[in-house]
C-alpha cells in the first residue's frame, strides 16, 4: 500500500461469507491479499475500533453500518456485496444428503415455516423488526430475504473458493447440492 503500512480492514469470522466476498472484491480490484491486514472483529466492536483509529475500514452490515455513520465513526464507501454479486446467497441451512432424504417431511415443514415467517415479516414489518431487534439486536429488511436456492447461488461460491484457492477437490455440480 502507498505509505508503507497496510490498511487494516475488520470483518467477522475468518472464511465467513463476508470474509470470502471481501477477499474476492479485493482481488477483483487488483489488491493482493498481502497488501492489507484483515482483522477478525465482532460486528458490535467495529464502530468503536474505527472511531479509535485502530482499523481503517470495516465490512459491516445494517443496522450497525448506519449506527457507525450516524456516530461519525465512519462513512459508507462501497457496497462490496452488491459490487461483487448483487444477488448473493450469504447464509443457508444445510444438512447431510442422507438426513435430508430420510426426513423429507421435516425438511418440507421447515421450509413452510420459513415461508410463513417471511410472509409475517412482509405483512407486519414493524412488529417483525421489533422482534428481531429484541432477540438478535438488529433488523433486516423484508426484501433482503429469499428462500429459493438455485445452482447459480452455489456456482458463485464454487468459483470464489477456487479463486481463493480454498478447495481441496472439485465439488459436485451445484445442482446436486440442492435437494427438493
Amino acid at each position: 500500500m502507498p505509505g508503507g503500512e497496510s490498511k487494516k480492514i475488520a470483518r467477522p469470522g475468518i472464511n465467513s461469507a463476508i470474509d470470502l466476498v471481501l477477499k474476492k472484491w479485493l482481488l477483483d480490484h487488483g489488491v493482493a491479499l498481502n497488501q492489507v491486514t484483515l482483522v477478525e472483529t465482532p460486528f458490535t466492536q467495529m464502530g468503536d475500533l474505527m472511531k479509535a483509529g485502530q482499523i481503517d475500514a470495516a465490512f459491516e452490515l445494517e443496522p450497525l453500518r448506519t449506527r457507525i455513520i450516524e456516530a461519525g465513526a465512519g462513512q459508507k464507501s462501497v457496497d462490496i456485496f452488491s459490487e461483487t454479486k448483487p444477488h448473493i446467497l450469504a447464509s443457508m441451512y444445510a444438512s447431510s444428503r442422507p438426513w435430508a432424504e430420510a426426513h423429507r417431511d421435516a425438511l418440507k415443514a421447515f421450509r413452510v415455516s420459513l415461508q410463513d415467517a417471511m410472509v409475517f415479516q412482509h405483512e407486519h414489518n414493524d412488529e417483525a423488526k421489533e422482534i428481531q431487534k429484541k432477540y438478535i439486536g438488529a433488523a433486516s429488511q423484508p426484501d433482503q430475504l429469499e428462500l429459493e436456492l438455485n445452482p447459480a447461488d452455489f456456482d458463485f461460491w464454487i468459483a470464489t473458493l477456487n479463486q481463493l484457492k480454498l478447495l481441496q477437490q472439485q465439488p459436485p455440480p451445484a445442482a446436486k447440492l440442492i435437494i427438493q
